[in-house]
Protein backbone atom coordinates (compact mmCIF):
# COMPACT_ATOMS: atom_id res chain seq x y z
CA UNK A 1 0.00 0.00 0.00
CA UNK A 2 1.18 3.20 -1.14
CA UNK A 3 0.95 6.70 -0.03
CA UNK A 4 1.73 10.26 -0.62
CA UNK A 5 2.00 12.70 2.24
CA UNK A 6 1.29 16.27 1.78
CA UNK A 7 1.89 19.09 4.73
CA UNK A 8 3.64 16.47 6.41
CA UNK A 9 5.16 18.19 9.59
CA UNK A 10 7.35 16.14 11.31
CA UNK A 11 5.59 13.13 10.62
CA UNK A 12 2.97 12.10 12.91
CA UNK A 13 0.31 10.75 10.53
CA UNK A 14 2.98 9.32 8.36
CA UNK A 15 4.56 7.53 11.76
CA UNK A 16 1.00 6.06 12.50
CA UNK A 17 0.40 4.64 8.59
CA UNK A 18 4.04 3.06 8.37
CA UNK A 19 3.25 1.79 11.41
CA UNK A 20 -0.08 -0.45 9.73
CA UNK A 21 2.06 -1.32 6.75
CA UNK A 22 1.77 2.13 4.08
CA UNK A 23 5.05 2.63 1.98
CA UNK A 24 5.81 6.19 1.61
CA UNK A 25 6.07 7.57 -2.17
CA UNK A 26 7.14 10.87 -1.06
CA UNK A 27 6.06 13.50 1.66
CA UNK A 28 5.94 17.41 0.99
CA UNK A 29 6.62 19.63 3.88
CA UNK A 30 7.03 23.88 4.02
CA UNK A 31 9.22 24.12 6.99
CA UNK A 32 13.13 23.07 6.91
CA UNK A 33 13.13 21.78 10.36
CA UNK A 34 9.96 19.62 10.25
CA UNK A 35 11.18 18.34 6.95
CA UNK A 36 14.32 17.19 8.80
CA UNK A 37 12.82 15.47 11.54
CA UNK A 38 10.30 13.73 9.57
CA UNK A 39 13.46 12.21 7.01
CA UNK A 40 15.28 11.56 9.94
CA UNK A 41 13.04 9.19 11.67
CA UNK A 42 10.84 8.06 8.64
CA UNK A 43 13.25 7.80 5.31
CA UNK A 44 15.79 5.52 4.53
CA UNK A 45 19.11 6.38 5.88
CA UNK A 46 21.13 5.33 3.12
CA UNK A 47 20.29 8.07 0.61
CA UNK A 48 19.97 11.86 0.95
CA UNK A 49 16.40 12.23 1.63
CA UNK A 50 15.44 15.73 1.87
CA UNK A 51 14.88 17.58 -1.91
CA UNK A 52 14.58 21.55 -1.75
CA UNK A 53 12.23 22.54 -4.42
CA UNK A 54 13.42 25.95 -4.66
CA UNK A 55 16.69 24.43 -6.19
CA UNK A 56 15.04 21.90 -8.41
CA UNK A 57 14.09 21.89 -11.64
CA UNK A 58 13.50 18.79 -12.48
CA UNK A 59 12.33 15.59 -10.39
CA UNK A 60 12.46 13.24 -13.23
CA UNK A 61 15.33 10.69 -11.46
CA UNK A 62 14.02 11.23 -8.15
CA UNK A 63 13.38 8.14 -7.05
CA UNK A 64 10.25 6.78 -3.74
CA UNK A 65 11.03 7.76 -0.07
CA UNK A 66 12.19 11.29 -0.04
CA UNK A 67 10.91 14.53 1.72
CA UNK A 68 10.38 17.17 -0.52
CA UNK A 69 11.28 20.07 1.30
CA UNK A 70 9.02 23.67 0.30
CA UNK A 71 6.09 25.25 -0.96
CA UNK A 72 3.97 23.02 -2.82
CA UNK A 73 2.83 25.12 -5.58
CA UNK A 74 6.48 24.81 -6.82
CA UNK A 75 6.43 20.94 -6.79
CA UNK A 76 2.63 21.10 -8.97
CA UNK A 77 4.33 23.72 -11.66
CA UNK A 78 6.98 20.70 -11.73
CA UNK A 79 3.98 18.13 -12.74
CA UNK A 80 2.39 20.93 -14.88
CA UNK A 81 5.62 20.98 -16.96
CA UNK A 82 6.44 17.17 -17.16
CA UNK A 83 9.33 17.42 -15.03
CA UNK A 84 8.15 14.87 -12.27
CA UNK A 85 9.18 10.85 -12.26
CA UNK A 86 5.59 9.85 -13.10
CA UNK A 87 6.13 6.95 -10.46
CA UNK A 88 5.71 9.76 -7.74
CA UNK A 89 2.52 10.47 -9.24
CA UNK A 90 1.07 6.53 -8.41
CA UNK A 91 -0.52 6.00 -5.07
CA UNK A 92 -3.23 4.40 -3.21
CA UNK A 93 -3.74 7.25 -0.63
CA UNK A 94 -2.66 10.89 -0.76
CA UNK A 95 -2.78 12.18 3.13
CA UNK A 96 -2.16 15.12 5.33
CA UNK A 97 -3.40 17.97 6.93
CA UNK A 98 -3.22 21.37 5.17
CA UNK A 99 -1.93 24.06 7.97
CA UNK A 100 -4.57 25.06 10.32
CA UNK A 101 -4.35 28.48 11.57
CA UNK A 102 -6.77 30.10 9.18
CA UNK A 103 -9.52 27.67 10.37
CA UNK A 104 -8.91 28.17 13.72
CA UNK A 105 -11.61 29.48 15.87
CA UNK A 106 -8.78 31.74 17.69
CA UNK A 107 -7.91 33.40 14.48
CA UNK A 108 -9.45 35.91 12.15
CA UNK A 109 -10.63 33.16 9.46
CA UNK A 110 -10.78 35.60 6.50
CA UNK A 111 -11.44 33.91 3.10
CA UNK A 112 -8.69 35.74 1.07
CA UNK A 113 -5.69 34.52 3.20
CA UNK A 114 -3.33 32.30 1.09
CA UNK A 115 -2.77 29.13 4.16
CA UNK A 116 -6.06 29.01 4.22
CA UNK A 117 -6.32 28.27 -0.36
CA UNK A 118 -3.34 25.63 0.95
CA UNK A 119 -5.99 22.67 1.15
CA UNK A 120 -6.79 23.49 -2.88
CA UNK A 121 -3.75 22.24 -3.77
CA UNK A 122 -3.89 19.17 -2.08
CA UNK A 123 -7.04 18.77 -4.16
CA UNK A 124 -5.14 19.85 -7.34
CA UNK A 125 -2.56 16.86 -6.61
CA UNK A 126 -5.89 14.16 -5.40
CA UNK A 127 -7.44 15.39 -9.60
CA UNK A 128 -3.56 14.40 -11.03
CA UNK A 129 -2.80 11.12 -9.04
CA UNK A 130 -6.03 9.85 -8.63
CA UNK A 131 -5.68 7.70 -5.79
CA UNK A 132 -8.29 5.24 -4.26
CA UNK A 133 -8.66 7.22 -0.77
CA UNK A 134 -8.10 10.18 0.38
CA UNK A 135 -7.51 11.51 4.35
CA UNK A 136 -7.85 15.27 4.99
CA UNK A 137 -6.69 15.79 9.10
CA UNK A 138 -7.71 19.15 10.34
CA UNK A 139 -8.89 21.34 12.80
CA UNK A 140 -12.55 21.92 13.96
CA UNK A 141 -12.86 25.34 12.62
CA UNK A 142 -13.36 24.21 9.28
CA UNK A 143 -16.79 23.21 9.75
CA UNK A 144 -17.82 26.98 10.40
CA UNK A 145 -18.30 29.49 7.63
CA UNK A 146 -15.76 32.16 6.45
CA UNK A 147 -16.69 35.48 6.22
CA UNK A 148 -16.61 36.56 3.06
CA UNK A 149 -19.63 38.67 1.23
CA UNK A 150 -21.95 36.16 1.59
CA UNK A 151 -21.06 34.65 4.41
CA UNK A 152 -21.60 31.30 4.10
CA UNK A 153 -18.67 29.61 2.36
CA UNK A 154 -17.90 26.32 4.36
CA UNK A 155 -14.26 25.24 4.15
CA UNK A 156 -15.59 21.12 4.81
CA UNK A 157 -17.91 21.68 1.73
CA UNK A 158 -15.85 22.64 -0.26
CA UNK A 159 -13.82 20.30 -0.02
CA UNK A 160 -16.27 17.71 -0.51
CA UNK A 161 -17.86 19.49 -3.43
CA UNK A 162 -14.55 19.40 -5.08
CA UNK A 163 -14.07 15.67 -4.09
CA UNK A 164 -17.12 14.80 -5.52
CA UNK A 165 -16.92 16.33 -8.74
CA UNK A 166 -13.19 14.35 -9.30
CA UNK A 167 -15.59 11.21 -8.63
CA UNK A 168 -15.53 10.37 -4.88
CA UNK A 169 -17.55 9.07 -1.72
CA UNK A 170 -16.48 11.12 1.01
CA UNK A 171 -17.31 11.84 4.47
CA UNK A 172 -16.44 13.98 7.07
CA UNK A 173 -16.19 13.26 10.79
CA UNK A 174 -15.68 15.18 13.85
CA UNK A 175 -13.83 13.42 16.49
CA UNK A 176 -11.83 13.10 19.67
CA UNK A 177 -8.27 12.04 20.18
CA UNK A 178 -8.82 10.69 23.45
CA UNK A 179 -11.39 8.07 22.25
CA UNK A 180 -8.25 6.95 20.12
CA UNK A 181 -5.59 6.13 23.27
CA UNK A 182 -4.09 9.38 22.92
CA UNK A 183 -4.02 10.96 26.39
CA UNK A 184 -5.04 14.46 25.03
CA UNK A 185 -8.35 16.08 24.52
CA UNK A 186 -8.05 17.03 21.22
CA UNK A 187 -10.94 17.67 18.96
CA UNK A 188 -10.94 16.94 15.38
CA UNK A 189 -11.99 17.09 11.81
CA UNK A 190 -11.31 13.93 9.63
CA UNK A 191 -12.29 13.84 5.81
CA UNK A 192 -11.98 10.53 4.35
CA UNK A 193 -13.09 9.53 0.55
CA UNK A 194 -12.82 6.70 -1.60
CA UNK A 195 -12.85 6.43 -5.30
CA UNK A 196 -16.17 5.91 -6.89
CA UNK A 197 -15.34 2.50 -8.08
CA UNK A 198 -13.26 1.27 -4.70
CA UNK A 199 -16.33 3.09 -2.59
CA UNK A 200 -19.22 0.54 -4.93
CA UNK A 201 -16.89 -2.55 -4.71
CA UNK A 202 -16.82 -2.46 -1.17
CA UNK A 203 -20.38 -1.96 -0.12
CA UNK A 204 -20.53 -4.87 2.27
CA UNK A 205 -18.33 -2.45 4.90
CA UNK A 206 -21.05 0.32 3.83
CA UNK A 207 -24.20 -1.30 5.10
CA UNK A 208 -24.89 1.06 7.67
CA UNK A 209 -22.99 4.04 7.06
CA UNK A 210 -23.35 4.23 3.05
CA UNK A 211 -25.73 7.03 3.18
CA UNK A 212 -23.33 8.64 5.15
CA UNK A 213 -21.16 9.44 2.00
CA UNK A 214 -21.34 12.38 -0.08
CA UNK A 215 -21.08 11.05 -3.33
CA UNK A 216 -20.51 12.14 -7.16
CA UNK A 217 -24.08 11.49 -8.06
CA UNK A 218 -25.34 14.02 -5.77
CA UNK A 219 -22.76 16.87 -6.91
CA UNK A 220 -25.75 18.83 -9.02
CA UNK A 221 -28.61 17.85 -6.80
CA UNK A 222 -27.32 19.23 -3.51
CA UNK A 223 -24.60 19.86 -0.93
CA UNK A 224 -23.24 18.07 2.00
CA UNK A 225 -25.24 19.61 4.69
CA UNK A 226 -24.42 17.89 7.64
CA UNK A 227 -20.91 15.72 8.85
CA UNK A 228 -21.11 13.01 11.78
CA UNK A 229 -19.89 14.38 15.15
CA UNK A 230 -18.54 11.58 17.34
CA UNK A 231 -17.72 14.02 19.88
CA UNK A 232 -21.04 13.10 21.61
CA UNK A 233 -20.78 9.85 23.83
CA UNK A 234 -24.02 8.52 22.48
CA UNK A 235 -22.71 7.95 19.46
CA UNK A 236 -18.53 6.62 20.64
CA UNK A 237 -20.06 3.26 19.79
CA UNK A 238 -21.34 4.50 15.97
CA UNK A 239 -17.81 5.41 15.42
CA UNK A 240 -16.16 2.35 16.01
CA UNK A 241 -18.16 0.33 13.95
CA UNK A 242 -17.81 3.03 11.47
CA UNK A 243 -13.98 2.17 11.54
CA UNK A 244 -14.54 -1.40 11.82
CA UNK A 245 -12.62 -1.55 15.54
CA UNK A 246 -13.59 -4.22 17.02
CA UNK A 247 -11.99 -2.96 20.57
CA UNK A 248 -11.66 0.47 21.71
CA UNK A 249 -8.83 1.26 23.81
CA UNK A 250 -9.22 2.80 27.14
CA UNK A 251 -8.97 6.81 27.87
CA UNK A 252 -5.15 7.39 29.16
CA UNK A 253 -4.09 10.10 31.60
CA UNK A 254 -1.46 12.48 31.47
CA UNK A 255 -0.25 11.40 34.82
CA UNK A 256 0.15 7.83 32.67
CA UNK A 257 2.08 9.75 29.47
CA UNK A 258 4.68 11.17 31.66
CA UNK A 259 4.96 10.51 35.10
CA UNK A 260 7.75 8.13 34.70
CA UNK A 261 9.96 10.76 33.03
CA UNK A 262 10.05 13.49 36.54
CA UNK A 263 9.82 10.59 38.96
CA UNK A 264 11.09 6.78 39.81
CA UNK A 265 7.86 5.18 39.02
CA UNK A 266 8.56 2.65 35.99
CA UNK A 267 6.75 3.54 32.73
CA UNK A 268 2.98 3.00 32.37
CA UNK A 269 1.27 0.00 30.11
CA UNK A 270 0.59 3.25 27.46
CA UNK A 271 4.35 4.02 27.30
CA UNK A 272 4.85 0.76 26.93
CA UNK A 273 2.69 -0.25 24.82
CA UNK A 274 3.26 3.36 22.56
CA UNK A 275 6.95 2.58 22.46
CA UNK A 276 6.67 -1.04 21.34
CA UNK A 277 3.81 -0.16 18.42
CA UNK A 278 6.60 2.49 17.16
CA UNK A 279 9.88 -0.02 17.67
CA UNK A 280 10.82 -1.17 14.55
CA UNK A 281 8.98 1.51 12.66
CA UNK A 282 11.68 4.61 13.27
CA UNK A 283 14.97 4.60 12.50
CA UNK A 284 16.48 5.87 16.17
CA UNK A 285 16.52 3.87 18.76
CA UNK A 286 17.41 6.29 21.93
CA UNK A 287 17.83 3.72 24.71
CA UNK A 288 17.80 3.81 28.27
CA UNK A 289 15.42 6.11 30.04
CA UNK A 290 18.53 8.15 31.01
CA UNK A 291 19.01 8.79 27.46
CA UNK A 292 15.32 10.44 26.78
CA UNK A 293 16.12 12.91 23.78
CA UNK A 294 13.85 16.79 23.93
CA UNK A 295 13.40 16.42 27.76
CA UNK A 296 15.75 19.57 28.84
CA UNK A 297 13.26 21.42 31.00
CA UNK A 298 12.45 25.26 30.06
CA UNK A 299 14.45 27.41 32.71
CA UNK A 300 11.91 30.43 34.30
CA UNK A 301 12.03 33.65 36.62
CA UNK A 302 11.31 33.76 39.76
CA UNK A 303 7.94 35.24 39.13
CA UNK A 304 6.85 33.12 36.58
CA UNK A 305 7.69 30.04 38.65
CA UNK A 306 5.67 31.36 41.88
CA UNK A 307 3.02 32.35 38.98
CA UNK A 308 3.03 28.36 38.07
CA UNK A 309 3.25 26.87 41.19
CA UNK A 310 0.04 29.57 42.40
CA UNK A 311 -2.24 27.88 39.54
CA UNK A 312 -0.68 24.24 40.71
CA UNK A 313 -1.83 24.79 43.92
CA UNK A 314 -5.97 25.40 43.15
CA UNK A 315 -5.94 23.90 39.73
CA UNK A 316 -7.87 20.82 40.91
CA UNK A 317 -10.56 22.94 42.68
CA UNK A 318 -12.53 24.56 40.03
CA UNK A 319 -13.82 27.41 41.25
CA UNK A 320 -11.15 28.82 43.34
CA UNK A 321 -8.92 28.23 39.64
CA UNK A 322 -11.43 30.31 38.13
CA UNK A 323 -11.68 33.18 40.35
CA UNK A 324 -7.95 32.91 40.53
CA UNK A 325 -7.50 33.43 36.62
CA UNK A 326 -9.66 36.20 36.70
CA UNK A 327 -7.55 38.15 39.82
CA UNK A 328 -4.51 37.71 38.00
CA UNK A 329 -5.78 39.09 34.21
CA UNK A 330 -6.74 42.13 36.15
CA UNK A 331 -10.62 41.37 35.74
CA UNK A 332 -11.44 41.34 39.38
CA UNK A 333 -9.90 43.22 42.33
CA UNK A 334 -10.60 41.31 45.12
CA UNK A 335 -12.12 38.12 45.71
CA UNK A 336 -15.35 36.76 47.46
CA UNK A 337 -14.59 36.37 51.13
CA UNK A 338 -15.56 32.87 51.26
CA UNK A 339 -13.20 32.31 48.27
CA UNK A 340 -10.73 34.67 49.60
CA UNK A 341 -10.32 32.24 52.88
CA UNK A 342 -10.08 29.36 50.89
CA UNK A 343 -7.26 30.67 48.91
CA UNK A 344 -5.49 31.80 51.31
CA UNK A 345 -5.78 28.27 52.76
CA UNK A 346 -4.65 26.30 49.59
CA UNK A 347 -1.52 29.00 49.43
CA UNK A 348 -0.44 29.37 52.57
CA UNK A 349 2.22 26.66 52.38
CA UNK A 350 4.32 29.31 49.90
CA UNK A 351 6.88 31.08 52.07
CA UNK A 352 5.70 34.34 53.08
CA UNK A 353 2.16 34.41 52.94
CA UNK A 354 0.81 34.71 56.84
CA UNK A 355 -1.99 37.03 56.11
CA UNK A 356 -4.55 37.99 53.22
CA UNK A 357 -2.71 41.13 52.64
CA UNK A 358 0.51 39.43 52.25
CA UNK A 359 -1.41 36.82 49.63
CA UNK A 360 -3.18 39.94 47.84
CA UNK A 361 1.13 41.74 47.18
CA UNK A 362 1.99 38.45 46.17
CA UNK A 363 -0.66 37.62 43.43
CA UNK A 364 -0.46 41.43 41.98
CA UNK A 365 3.23 40.16 41.86
CA UNK A 366 2.75 37.55 39.38
CA UNK A 367 -0.33 38.72 37.25
CA UNK A 368 -0.28 38.43 33.55
CA UNK A 369 -1.70 38.77 30.36
CA UNK A 370 -1.82 35.40 29.39
CA UNK A 371 -4.90 33.46 29.71
CA UNK A 372 -4.04 30.14 27.94
CA UNK A 373 -1.59 28.70 30.53
CA UNK A 374 -3.77 25.93 31.80
CA UNK A 375 -1.81 23.14 34.69
CA UNK A 376 -2.52 19.61 33.24
CA UNK A 377 -4.88 16.94 35.71
CA UNK A 378 -2.59 14.34 36.14
CA UNK A 379 -6.06 12.30 36.13
CA UNK A 380 -7.29 13.26 32.81
CA UNK A 381 -6.11 13.31 29.33
CA UNK A 382 -4.20 17.08 28.55
CA UNK A 383 -5.92 19.90 26.68
CA UNK A 384 -5.38 20.26 23.72
CA UNK A 385 -1.25 20.44 22.78
CA UNK A 386 -0.59 23.77 21.08
CA UNK A 387 2.68 25.31 19.50
CA UNK A 388 3.69 27.44 22.08
CA UNK A 389 5.27 26.14 24.75
CA UNK A 390 4.13 28.38 27.91
CA UNK A 391 0.55 27.16 27.30
CA UNK A 392 0.91 24.00 29.40
CA UNK A 393 2.30 23.49 32.63
CA UNK A 394 3.56 20.46 34.76
CA UNK A 395 0.80 19.44 36.94
CA UNK A 396 2.68 18.99 40.02
CA UNK A 397 3.34 21.22 42.88
CA UNK A 398 7.40 20.97 42.94
CA UNK A 399 7.68 20.88 39.05
CA UNK A 400 6.84 24.60 38.30
CA UNK A 401 7.74 24.87 34.77
CA UNK A 402 5.66 24.01 31.33
CA UNK A 403 5.99 20.24 29.39
CA UNK A 404 9.09 19.57 28.19
CA UNK A 405 9.25 18.85 24.16
CA UNK A 406 9.65 15.19 25.21
CA UNK A 407 6.38 15.24 27.46
CA UNK A 408 4.57 16.75 25.22
CA UNK A 409 5.34 14.16 22.63
CA UNK A 410 4.42 11.78 24.93
CA UNK A 411 0.89 13.36 25.24
CA UNK A 412 0.82 13.29 21.20
CA UNK A 413 1.38 9.34 21.18
CA UNK A 414 5.08 10.16 19.60
CA UNK A 415 7.36 6.82 21.10
CA UNK A 416 10.46 8.03 22.41
CA UNK A 417 12.84 6.71 19.86
CA UNK A 418 11.36 9.80 17.12
CA UNK A 419 13.26 12.46 17.84
CA UNK A 420 12.81 16.42 17.02
CA UNK A 421 15.35 18.38 15.45
CA UNK A 422 15.75 22.27 15.25
CA UNK A 423 15.60 24.63 18.08
CA UNK A 424 13.29 23.86 21.10
CA UNK A 425 11.22 27.17 20.02
CA UNK A 426 11.27 30.41 18.84
CA UNK A 427 9.22 33.40 18.69
CA UNK A 428 6.77 35.69 16.03
CA UNK A 429 6.41 34.75 12.77
CA UNK A 430 10.40 32.50 13.30
CA UNK A 431 8.34 29.88 14.64
CA UNK A 432 5.99 29.20 11.01
CA UNK A 433 9.34 29.74 9.35
CA UNK A 434 11.67 27.50 11.14
CA UNK A 435 9.33 25.10 12.86
CA UNK A 436 10.86 24.41 16.23
CA UNK A 437 10.42 21.96 18.25
CA UNK A 438 7.64 22.43 20.16
CA UNK A 439 5.43 23.94 17.06
CA UNK A 440 6.64 20.30 15.49
CA UNK A 441 4.63 18.50 18.04
CA UNK A 442 2.00 20.93 18.56
CA UNK A 443 0.81 20.49 14.85
CA UNK A 444 1.24 16.84 14.24
CA UNK A 445 -1.54 14.50 14.02
CA UNK A 446 -1.26 11.97 16.94
CA UNK A 447 0.40 8.89 15.68
CA UNK A 448 -1.87 6.38 17.49
CA UNK A 449 -5.00 8.67 15.40
CA UNK A 450 -2.84 7.65 12.45
CA UNK A 451 -2.90 3.89 12.80
CA UNK A 452 -6.58 3.47 13.71
CA UNK A 453 -7.17 5.51 10.40
CA UNK A 454 -4.80 3.79 8.91
CA UNK A 455 -6.15 0.44 9.80
CA UNK A 456 -9.39 1.29 8.51
CA UNK A 457 -8.64 2.82 4.67
CA UNK A 458 -6.23 -0.53 4.62
CA UNK A 459 -9.24 -2.65 5.29
CA UNK A 460 -11.31 -0.64 3.02
CA UNK A 461 -8.86 -0.75 -0.26
CA UNK A 462 -7.87 -4.29 0.42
Amino acid sequence: MNHIELFAGCGGLSLGLKAVGFDLVFANEYGKMASVSFAENLCKREKRTIKELDKCKSLKSLSRGHVLQGDISKFLELVENNKVNPSLLKADLISGGPPCQGFSMAGLRKENVLKNKLPFYFLDLIHKVNPKAVLIENVVGILHAFKNDGGNKVVYKELQLALSSFGYYSVCLKIKSEDFGVPEHRPRVVIIAFRKDVFESKKRYFKKFGNLFFGPKQQNSKTPEDFIDFTREDTLEDLFEFLLIADPPKIVSSKEAIDDLTTENPPSEYVIRLNAKFKNVINYQSGPKSTIMNHQPRKHNERTTLRFQVKQLVAQDKKLSKYLNLFLLNRVKKFPVEIEREIFGTLNQISGLNTSKDMYRVLKKIMSKKHSQKVLNPDLPSHTILTIPDDNIHYCPNINRVLTVREEARIQSFPDDFIFFGKPTTGGHSREVETPQYTQVGNAVPPLLGCYLGEYLKKIIK
